[in-house]
């Protein structure tokens, strides 16, 4: 849960201090109009344009000094059921009524009462004194909790409360206000990337000029979905983001979109993405025009981080999945990313970089102390729980997850005991039944020959072989530790931190190879917890240090994220439509029970599926209870069952769930960020909350600039950095003992596990260096298809292979199997089939591969 920062008074604070000043407006003020009351008198903070959770459009107070009264009126959205409560920043004890006389508590949620006539405020709570001398609510910092009581969303700000009334203490002023963002005066500054302008009359048409190629998603603030179409009459949807058309003729504005029917006078937000994965939104009124108005300037140096609403200065995200951007210059995007006082990441949840000092920026917090010697020793966990779950993770198990339950419920991960050692002194479960993190890459190792004991290419270090074990998955370090000798996979840091207000674990854990004995994984796994109502958030940094010379620079599955569950949760749901969150029916992929006790590696695969909404649900077969892991990253996702349906988290029997993202990272020494969500409650409170969760999921469209990857991955051949660029060798010849003709032409350029509508566009650009090929197709897979489908699936397009780089466009639109496709989850760039005749050399460097022209 985000949280604000203390008021600042300092109009002279820079605009990356962490304490800059908020703007905060009076009822009916614009910005300016606030900032140069706030010029005319410095004793009152001035408060930013604050953007808001979708379920909270605003909220303003009405302090007595002389009574010390606090009234705090809200505006929620349609049919939210909210909950407030407040505390002393300080700490210090309240004492307080509310206006019916009921005794009231700091820090406990309190239902609103009705307010009539101040239409969208319809909420209000009064924190009064009592007889006590001292009562009331001092004028000190406090910090003021909303709850979304029905999808557990928490969204808190903190500000000295003053002697004012109805002074609109955050949320931007136009959400509540009946004026247009339009117009040349007041025009809002927005990020250094972006000028918007719009007109309205048979078409509600916006304008961008940009530097770079942008999408736009159009949304009612009040949640009504629209269903819309454009100039060319294809379907479109309400808060899908859609690449722009071109325009000519318009100055700077070359790009633009249009959409009908939007009504009229209903408030509407933009979100614009660039090709970065950065967004910026904003509201306003969707007023007749039929001259071209502005909505918003580009700012000169602004930001660069994701932002919504408007002003000028550098803001603090707010909301329930937000964080923190700013930049020098006039104009900075408050963030809307992917945690409490994080930078945003991009969307997608996914980020990497050289160090892991780069991809701190988009942590929590940077590490400090390390607190490990105040853990407890033996099989302890350390714990986060706020009243609704509670999570643990095991010092015996690398810091992996070992607790993970509602307040009062027992827990759904399986810890078995089954193959246990002696830890520090004490029994310790299993190194494998937890949750956390497991990274693979080449050689794969297994399957053993069953006649030799070997496998056919197995990891080697220090003397020792993968395949020396009973489980040989080839270079493959494991949160937990290793399997036949359970090492303890050692945590390098562990820190525990409350960053304003909300409570952090961080750890660092070196990974022992899961197949060998006290061999460490040369790589690191760089972990931050936190929770958020029902949710255990986290942001991962994997980092890669590998030095050896058996990588082959392929694509592997990951287990990034996983998660053993009680074998109670054998139930496997997912949803693999073509109409992510609109409640569409789910597909349960549960498996055949295994046989119980058919030894340590009995169990039943679901093999992979596709969940087109990013998540995979492990549940019971009564009431639908479960865990659900939530990947922004990646659709890609796998079940497991073991032993058989029964059993809580001690016994041997277990289910299993994981993001089964591929990735080359197991073999890139590089560093990779990511962040999610595992959810804990009942399937209708899950899909609820994912619905009013703003979780911006895998765009489609890729820049690789130097040392990005955008976990892009070979298979059958390698893809690696060349001078800074990323290049695939898709003529590279297998060697595995067969004739030339069976081992050529197989080498294929994946893109990351997605889930895109086809309709949505007509042709898929493709921008680099090619060399030694002349043709090339483009494949598409859809949720379910097979290697057989995939081949079907191909678009062919011809390349010139100097070397030198060009744009390829690629019509996809009149593809006759690209027409049958509701949903696509994955493209790659690959040989034609049949294969045709490689030497071996043959590459491409990309520099993107999207929806929008780059240029030649």
């Amino acid at each position: 849960m985000p949280r604000y920062q203390r008021t600042n008074t300092n109009q002279a604070a820079s605009l990356t201090d962490a304490n800059n000043a908020f703007v905060t407006m009076l009822d009916g003020e614009t910005s300016a109009q606030a900032a140069a009351r706030r010029t005319a008198n410095p004793a009152l903070p001035v408060l930013l344009d604050i953007p808001m959770p979708r379920w909270l459009l605003a909220f303003r107070q009405t302090y007595d000094l002389a009574t010390r009264a606090l009234i705090i009126e809200a505006a929620p959205a349609a049919g939210v059921d909210i909950r407030a409560k407040i505390r002393l920043v300080s700490n210090a004890a309240l004492v307080m009524q509310s206006g019916g006389g009921q005794s009231l508590t700091a820090g406990t949620y309190y239902p609103p009462g009705p307010l009539a006539n101040q239409n969208p405020f319809t909420r209000e709570w009064g924190f009064l004194p009592t007889v006590t001398v001292g009562s009331g609510v001092p004028q000190q910092e406090v910090e003021v909790t909303f709850l979304n009581f029905t999808t557990g969303q928490e969204f808190w700000v903190r500000w000295t409360p003053q002697p004012l009334s109805r002074w609109v203490v955050a949320g931007p002023n136009a959400a509540i206000g009946s004026g247009s963002a339009s117009g040349t005066a007041g025009v809002p500054v927005g990020p250094s990337w972006l000028n918007v302008r719009y007109t309205h009359s048979a078409y509600y048409v916006v304008q961008v000029a940009s530097p770079g190629p942008v999408q736009m998603m159009i949304e009612r603030t009040d949640g009504i979905a629209m269903t819309l179409n454009n100039e060319n009459n294809p379907l479109l949807f309400s808060g899908v983001f859609y690449p722009a058309g071109q325009v000519q003729g318009q100055g700077a504005y070359t790009q633009d979109y249009q959409f009908r029917p939007i009504p009229v006078n209903v408030r509407v937000r933009l979100t614009f993405r660039n090709q970065s994965g950065q967004t910026y939104s904003l509201e306003h009124l969707a007023t007749n025009t039929s001259t071209p108005t502005p909505l918003l300037v580009a700012g000169v140096g602004a930001g660069s981080g994701s932002g919504t609403g408007s002003g000028t200065g550098s803001g603090t995200g707010s909301g329930s999945a937000s964080g923190t951007s700013s930049g020098s210059g006039s104009a900075s995007g408050s963030g809307t990313g992917s945690g409490s006082g994080q930078l945003p990441l991009p969307a997608g949840g996914f980020v990497e970089g050289p160090t892991v000092a780069s991809l701190l920026a988009y942590a929590p917090f940077a590490p400090g102390a390390n607190q490990y010697q105040s853990w407890p020793t033996g099989n302890t966990e350390q714990y986060l729980s706020n009243g609704t779950i509670v999570a643990g993770f095991g010092r015996a198990v690398g810091a992996s997850l070992k607790t993970l339950r509602k307040a009062n419920g027992p827990n759904w991960v399986n810890t078995s005991f089954q193959d246990s050692s002696i830890f520090e002194g004490v029994l310790s479960p299993d190194t494998g039944r937890s949750g956390g993190f497991s990274i693979y890459g080449f050689p794969d190792g297994g399957p053993v020959n069953q006649q030799t004991g070997l496998s056919p290419n197995p990891y080697y270090e220090n003397e020792q072989n993968s395949s020396m074990r009973s489980d040989d998955t080839g270079w493959n370090p494991v949160q937990g530790g290793s399997r036949g000798a359970l090492d303890r996979s050692p945590i390098l840091h562990y820190e525990r931190r409350t960053v304003n207000g909300v409570e952090y674990i961080h750890t660092v854990t070196q990974p022992y190879q899961w197949a060998m004995s006290g061999i460490l994984g040369k790589c690191k796994i760089h972990a931050w917890w936190w929770l958020e109502g029902p949710v255990l958030r986290y942001y991962t940094i994997f980092e890669n240090f590998r030095d050896d010379v058996q990588m082959l620079f392929e694509g592997r599955d990951q287990e990034f994220i996983f998660c053993y569950t009680i074998g109670d949760l054998w139930r496997h749901l997912l949803y693999t439509g073509n109409a992510p969150l609109t409640d569409g029916n789910l597909q349960e992929i549960t498996t055949v029970s295994p046989t119980e006790g058919g030894g340590q590696d009995n169990q039943t695969d679901t093999g992979e599926f596709f969940g087109t909404e990013h998540w995979i649900g492990s549940l019971n077969g009564a009431g639908n209870e479960g865990v659900f892991i939530v990947t922004p990253y990646s659709t890609g996702f796998r079940g497991k069952q073991f032993q058989g349906r029964w059993g809580n988290a001690d016994t041997n029997a277990s289910s299993y769930i994981n993001a089964n993202m591929t990735s080359v990272m197991g073999d890139l020494p590089y560093c990779y960020g990511f962040t999610g969500y595992v959810y804990v409650g009942n399937l209708n409170e899950f899909r609820a909350w994912r619905k009013a969760t703003n979780i911006n999921p895998l765009p489609f469209g890729w820049t690789f600039g130097p040392g990005k990857a955008n976990n892009w991955y070979g298979t059958s051949c390698p893809a690696k950095f060349v001078d800074g660029k990323y290049t695939c060798t898709i003529g590279k010849i297998r060697n595995n003992g067969h004739p030339l003709e069976s081992n050529i032409g197989f080498g294929r350029f994946w893109s990351p596990k997605g889930a895109w509508k086809a309709s949505d566009y007509s042709t898929i650009y493709v921008r680099g260096k090619v060399t030694g090929l002349t043709n090339l197709c483009l494949f598409f897979r859809r949720p379910g298809d097979t290697a057989s489908d995939i081949d079907l699936n191909q678009i062919p397009f011809t390349v010139v292979g100097d070397g030198v780089t060009r744009t390829y466009a690629i019509t996809v639109s009149t593809n006759q199997r690209w027409q049958q496709t509701g949903v696509f989850v994955q493209i790659c760039i690959g040989n034609p089939v049949p294969r045709v005749t490689r030497v071996g050399n043959e590459t491409m460097q990309l520099d993107y591969v999207g929806p929008i022209n780059p240029g030649n």
